[in-house]
């Protein structure tokens, strides 16, 4: 099917494990993916890997319904110093002129560019979501308000896993807007508590960052490997070597 100068554009697939490459985008465009286990692809290779999410010029918006559904959204052959953020809901930026909205996913994975991103994650669904970040020096923020500061991370709602990969990645964790009195436990891969429903995984970062809320908190350190500090509000900081 050929198109063009059309304002709306909506797929519905089937009932089998249906697998939807989206490589670019101009109308508004909706797919329902039906009652199947499918996995939808986005990126201008999909669905193979190196490609990017530059050519997404139309709202797009994404239903995985029934089944076990994947969604993955590549722009790691992007060169570029981008940023994104991502919600429960959404995810903007990227070179994106438009925002990919999401829902009724079981995974997802974001794959990221050899660029210098900053990449904000402000809530993220119930099921399980994946963040590699590339070859660039990237900057991933977690938190309600991120890139800002006072928010929480109550809403990290699934497990999230963050691959720094290559570069000198920081991961910035922000939880100085929670009143609530949380446990903390980090360990060399993982921080959970907090008010986290599961946690963060995370490997292969150069630098971590912890923000604690008001509360009366209590601090686990297990063990680490990133260079960490770890910021209280009566303790302002207390740096931890990687080990």
């Amino acid at each position: 099917i050929t198109y063009g100068t059309i304002e709306n554009l909506n797929i519905g697939l089937g009932s089998g494990s249906d697998a939807l490459s989206i490589r670019s985008s101009s109308a508004v465009t909706t797919v329902n993916a039906g009652s199947g286990d499918d996995t939808i692809n986005v990126g201008g290779l999909a669905p193979a890997t190196g490609g990017t999410v530059n050519a997404i010029s139309g709202p797009l918006m994404i239903n995985g319904e029934t089944g076990i559904d994947i969604l993955n959204v590549d722009d790691s052959g992007d060169p570029d110093a981008n940023t994104g953020t991502l919600t429960d809901s959404t995810i903007m930026g990227l070179g994106m002129a438009d925002a990919i909205t999401y829902g009724m996913f079981e995974e997802l994975t974001i794959g990221l560019g050899s660029g210098g991103d900053i990449f904000t994650i402000a809530s993220t669904h119930d099921g399980s979501t994946s963040l590699n970040t590339g070859s660039g020096d990237d900057m991933i923020n977690v938190g309600s308000l991120a890139p800002a500061a006072g928010g929480t991370v109550n809403a990290i709602n699934g497990p999230l896993t963050i691959n720094g990969q290559a570069g000198i990645d920081t991961l910035n964790v922000d939880d100085t807007g929670d009143t609530a009195a949380n446990t903390l436990f980090l360990t060399s891969a993982a921080i959970t508590g907090l008010g986290m429903s599961d946690g963060i995984a995370y490997g292969t970062l150069a630098n971590l960052f912890i923000g604690l809320g008001s509360g009366s908190d209590t601090i686990n350190v297990r063990t680490t490997s990133a260079a960490t500090t770890i910021n209280t509000p009566k303790i302002k900081s207390k740096a931890l070597r990687g080990t």
